[in-house]
């Protein structure tokens, strides 16, 4: 497996896209604000490349070329009704968590609950979500 420090772009559309699922649903089960989301974000991203690539440095490391600045409130992308996509969501979760999980706590990481809880709140946001029957249809289209 290979990993990279990812831009704060990609750090702060996940967290732009929370930002936006929360006044759309009302819903937030955060305990951080989103700029210390966003930090804690990076500082998982990091801490992986580091544990993955033990003979680099923050400065040496593969990826991203704004590594050492802090996140901050400017790099949370806005995030309205026509640019929200769930899918893209989705993906750039898979793409954070990727680059992410090389250290041997990422399964009970913080960060990691958060992109689980996340992951979970953009899947009820796919299209037909509200539509699909609950359990299995009782008609399926055959083939």
């Amino acid at each position: 497996m290979s990993a990279y420090i990812v831009e704060k772009r990609l750090i702060g559309y996940i967290v732009g896209c929370d930002r936006y699922m929360e006044t759309k649903t009302g819903f937030c089960n955060r305990d951080r604000t989103p700029v210390e989301q966003g930090q804690a974000l990076r500082d998982e991203n990091i801490r992986s490349v580091l544990y993955r690539y033990p003979q680099t440095t923050i400065q040496t490391a593969p990826g991203a070329s704004d590594r050492e600045s802090v996140f901050c409130e400017e790099d949370i992308v806005s995030i309205g009704e026509d640019s929200f996509d769930p899918v893209q969501l989705l993906k750039s979760i898979a793409c954070l968590e990727y680059q992410s999980c090389e250290h041997d706590e990422w399964e009970q990481c913080q960060a990691k609950k958060y992109l689980d809880g996340l992951r979970a709140d953009a899947v009820r946001m796919l299209p037909k979500w509200d539509e699909a029957e609950w359990g299995a249809p009782e008609k399926v289209k055959a083939n």
